[in-house]
């Protein structure tokens, strides 16, 4: 997700080609690490769980590495999904409580590797199906009421614009 978050990000903003993989690298690896401990502790393996989001969004990101290119090619799903990330972020707990509560519901009780891949594998569209939606329905609308700063900015420096209040009505007691 942090990948596809950097390739959602502000096109005014000028980013080198490396900036992705270092990002990912800043943010991944720590995670990656404590992931990894926290796994070999309870289970004895090797984190290897823990480093497979940080596999598939590294895979997912072909850097440029020269320096006269001044982005990362990404395909436009990726940054599709960059845009929704917020919403998948706060929608992703609900549909994973609800999705197993209802297995449970059902007679599935999801147990071990290959029943949490495919619950995984139900979750993973649902969960972006609900996120394109809240995205579509909630957030964007209340982007679209933000004030653009860039438009308010005056010589390099921000100005704060006051809204003119309306003209008070003269009252009629005197």
């Amino acid at each position: 997700m942090l990948v596809a978050v950097q390739a959602a990000g502000d096109p005014h903003r000028p980013r080198s080609g490396t900036s992705c993989s270092s990002t990912s690298a800043a943010a991944g690896w720590p995670a990656w690490a404590c992931g990894s401990w926290s796994i070999s502790a309870a289970t004895n393996r090797a984190g290897t769980r823990a480093g497979m989001p940080l596999a598939a969004g590294s895979a997912g990101a072909r850097p440029s590495w020269k320096a006269s290119e001044r982005k990362a090619v990404l395909s436009r799903a990726a940054a599709w999904l960059g845009s929704i990330s917020f919403s998948f972020y706060l929608a992703h707990g609900l549909v994973i409580g609800v999705a197993f509560k209802l297995c449970v519901h059902f007679g599935w009780k999801p147990s071990g590797i290959k029943d949490g891949l495919l619950f995984a594998m139900l979750c993973l569209p649902l969960t972006t199906a609900v996120s394109a939606v809240t995205y579509y329905l909630i957030e964007l609308p209340f982007l679209s009421l933000r004030r653009n700063y860039r438009q308010a900015q005056r010589g390099g420096v921000l100005v704060a614009e006051r809204e003119k209040a309306p003209p008070a009505e003269a009252s009629g007691a005197s």
